[in-house]
């Protein structure tokens, strides 16, 4: 096999043609994971991406070229090479240059990744990652990075498998307390599948160009974040039953544990999941999920404007799940979830139509709804998540897509429409329409944007 590689070159990027982000309602105590939607961190990602457990990844592609809020934050010049160097090994390599601008600074962000296959399903993979700020008088100082490196191993009938992974971060004036170590042990069956896994994360561990939500725990008494390392530990056990007849593709029954351990306060958050979920042969679904949280608050938590105060809660809820015939053109989901939420309850409502006129269009509408009743003096919240998307295929080269969401949560309203013509390979013209605006007391706009965008395939 020769060697087959992949250069993408950019230059001062323009994003302006990718979808917003879809809002959610964070009722958690850490931030929330949003994926990347610009096709330029997409293209051949899980070469970097595909490091760490769940959300804990050491390479997020957003922390280049977006602010914590989703703001863009311009982009100079780019380079990335991808591809494989024989039938066995694969690498990735790539630098961002970014440009100063409202309170950041001029950052480059490089890293490099590879990967060797030592059998049918097994490989062994490698990382290093450089975060770096390019103004002379932090050259020596303002500076993040990470070097891990991953084992995973599978038998060829996939049935067991295993993880082993580490990542050291790097940082001026920190020498102790900043590793990432995780480890994962599957089965999967037939008919019984389980997984263990655990990591740990020490206070000092950074992850630049990475996500780490729980590292970070918010006091608003002060009004500071406290980083606390942890341990987190897991497991899940699933049965599967196919029936021999009958409208019912097969049943799945689940359990499911998650425990975090802080370092220095003991047991911080335990939660069980007991399921069950029916897979008819129609595609539809129907999904029981009956779950307990038990949570060390060991800030206090501002979901009002009186915060919780610090201690321990127990909380039990219940949720019902139905997805309807995914193949008919006009579908739904319905999904309610009711109990105990800290010192008070909860009541969850989500609705999601979708209908499809084929081949030209698809519709969807999305309600979400959220009562949290607590007891004096921590009053009661409504929230209202609500969005529309409308995509309209007027021939196989003209394309029309909109997306309206309104949140009562983050008080925002915003409105996104893109039309798109490709006018030859790969090479497009688009035309973009974004509109935001703040509703809480006055409604009015936040900001609003009219972008014209040409692209142009050169072939080489």
């Amino acid at each position: 096999m020769t060697t087959d590689l992949n250069l993408d070159l950019t230059l001062n990027p323009d994003f302006s043609q990718v979808d917003v982000d879809r809002q959610v309602t964070n009722l958690t105590r850490f931030d929330i994971f949003f994926p990347e939607r610009r096709q330029f961190f997409l293209e051949n990602a899980d070469i970097f991406s595909n490091y760490g457990q769940f959300a804990n990844r050491p390479f997020y592609s957003r922390r280049i070229g977006l602010d914590p809020a989703g703001n863009t934050v311009p982009i100079v010049a780019g380079a990335r090479i991808t591809g494989n160097l024989d039938q066995k090994s694969r690498i990735g390599a790539f630098t961002m240059q970014t440009r100063e601008n409202a309170g950041f600074s001029a950052q480059n962000y490089s890293g490099f990744s590879g990967e060797r296959a030592i059998s049918k399903r097994s490989n062994v993979k490698a990382f290093f990652l450089n975060r770096q700020a390019t103004f002379a008088e932090a050259l020596n100082s303002d500076y993040g990075r990470n070097l891990g490196g991953e084992i995973n191993l599978s038998t060829d009938d996939r049935k067991i498998s295993g993880q082993l992974g580490y990542v050291h971060s790097f940082k001026d004036g920190i020498s102790d307390d900043n590793r990432h170590l995780y480890g994962r042990i599957e089965y999967s069956g037939q008919r019984f599948r389980s997984f263990l896994f655990i990591q740990d994360l020490g206070q000092n561990y950074f992850a630049d160009m990475g996500f780490n939500a729980r590292l970070n725990n918010f006091n608003p008494i002060t009004g500071t974040i406290e980083r606390i390392g942890y341990t987190q530990i897991g497991n899940m056990f699933n049965y599967y039953i196919y029936p021999d007849s009958g409208k019912v593709n097969f049943h799945w029954s689940g359990l499911e544990n998650f425990v975090v351990v802080n370092d220095g306060t003991g047991l911080n958050d335990w939660y069980t999941r007991l399921r069950h979920f029916i897979f008819y042969k129609n595609t539809s679904q129907l999904r029981f999920r009956l779950n307990h949280q038990y949570v060390d608050l060991i800030f206090p938590f501002a979901l009002t404007n009186e915060p919780l105060p610090v201690g321990d809660y127990n909380f039990a809820e219940l949720n019902i799940q139905y997805l309807s015939d995914q193949r008919k053109l006009f579908n739904f989901e319905i999904f309610s979830v009711y109990g105990q939420f800290y010192n008070g309850t909860k009541l969850t409502n989500i609705l999601s139509l979708n209908y499809r006129i084929q081949p030209w269009a698809r519709f969807a509408l999305g309600f979400e709804q959220n009562a949290i009743r607590l007891p004096e003096p921590y009053g009661e919240l409504d929230l209202f998540l609500t969005n529309f998307t409308a995509e309209i295929n007027f021939s196989i080269s003209l394309f029309w897509t909109t997306f309206v969401q309104y949140n009562t949560q983050s008080k925002d309203f915003n409105l996104n429409s893109r039309l798109q013509w490709r006018y030859s390979s790969m090479s497009d013209l688009f035309v973009v329409y974004t509109d935001s605006y703040l509703v809480d007391g006055k409604f009015g706009p936040k900001n609003r944007s009219l972008v014209v965008k040409l692209n142009y395939r050169f072939g080489l």
